[in-house]
């Protein structure tokens, strides 16, 4: 564990040492550089010029330089000075089915926006890109359980959709361009994503819903536990 103490009022950040034996790299996280257009996604950062602005992947490395680890998660720095870091996402968990680049962070930003503004709360969600075959537009399809409905689901969703699109230009670009619809919410039934967890075995412990998926493998499992 690389956590060793975080602000009291503040869950979010942690601070890190790096005089331990070990030393963390920063590796501009390939989804979230293409928002910048400035790095090709392979290049290191070092403690000291990490720029601003832009999600990282986290590399532990050894202080001989001999070996390194991608442990997954992503990052943003929101203070140099001491060192602090904010957990974005899962560098496996993004949609670009289409090639908008749309990462955990964006989501749940997105989502808890609009179920601040509508007093719904919000017990788990999964979103998946649903593309179309036949006729009609494809679009990001959200799986959402909740604790307290919103007073109208339909308003709820096109907020929703407003605040990712504030939040991602490329997925604005492609409801602009009608390249895609606007996003759609099917509400899980209560307890579904316990229950889809139970019956893939991985309840409790260190799993974890993936708040997006590139692929239909979870969203069509889903399917079985909408109300």
């Amino acid at each position: 564990m690389f956590k060793l103490g975080a602000s009291p009022t503040d869950t979010m950040t942690t601070t890190t040492s790096i005089s331990n034996g070990y030393a963390l790299g920063w590796m501009a996280d390939n989804t979230k550089q293409a928002h910048n257009g400035c790095f090709d996604g392979t290049r290191s950062f070092l403690w000291y010029d990490v720029p601003s602005g832009l999600s990282f992947a986290v590399i532990i490395n050894n202080n001989a330089g001999l070996w390194s680890y991608n442990i997954g998660d992503t990052v943003r720095f929101v203070s140099l000075e001491p060192y602090r870091v904010q957990v974005t996402g899962r560098i496996k968990h993004f949609i670009s089915a289409f090639g908008e680049h749309v990462i955990g962070e964006e989501v749940e930003y997105s989502l808890m926006k609009a179920a601040k503004e509508e007093g719904a709360q919000i017990t788990e969600f999964t979103v998946a890109p649903l593309i179309q075959q036949g006729q009609g537009k494809s679009y990001h399809e959200w799986f959402v359980e909740f604790a307290n409905k919103p007073p109208d689901l339909g308003d709820f969703a096109k907020k929703v959709d407003v605040n990712l699109r504030e939040k991602n230009i490329y997925y604005d670009d492609l409801i602009r361009g009608h390249i895609l619809q606007p996003l759609n919410i099917r509400i899980v039934r209560k307890n579904g994503f316990i229950d889809y967890m139970k019956s893939v075995g991985k309840l409790g412990g260190q799993n974890k819903v993936p708040r997006l998926s590139n692929d239909r493998q979870l969203a069509s499992a889903l399917e079985n536990y909408l109300e």
